[in-house]
């Protein structure tokens, strides 16, 4: 599974350097005009596997962070689970899994926008 992750972000081009990294810590616990239903929707998604408060805000910060990141797009019911995929796959790495949504939401390869 390290791989994978590891694979996945030299895919779209992801190093320790971009600075999409940074910006998530600046954005990921600023209340927008999305905060509230991301609250509602964390307890929703994969319940048996984010079961932990600290995993469910996990998943909050970084839906948070995208919804901030990108007002025209925000949050959708649905993205919870894709950052949940992210997050799970690359052992909890809130700013890598920030970072991955961030491409593949800009990318129209990837068919997410």
């Amino acid at each position: 599974q390290h791989y994978r992750w590891q694979v996945w972000k030299s895919r779209l081009g992801i190093s320790s350097a971009d600075p999409l990294l940074q910006e998530y810590r600046s954005l990921c616990d600023v209340p927008n005009q999305w905060t509230k239903q991301i609250g509602i929707d964390i307890s929703r998604t994969l319940p048996a596997v984010f079961s932990t408060e600290e995993s469910q805000q996990a998943l909050g910060r970084v839906l948070n962070a995208y919804a901030a990141h990108d007002p025209q797009t925000g949050y959708s019911q649905g993205m919870n689970f894709v950052v949940a995929l992210l997050l799970l796959v690359s052992d909890f790495r809130e700013e890598e899994s920030f970072v991955v949504l961030c491409r593949l939401m800009e990318d129209p390869a990837y068919g997410f926008s």
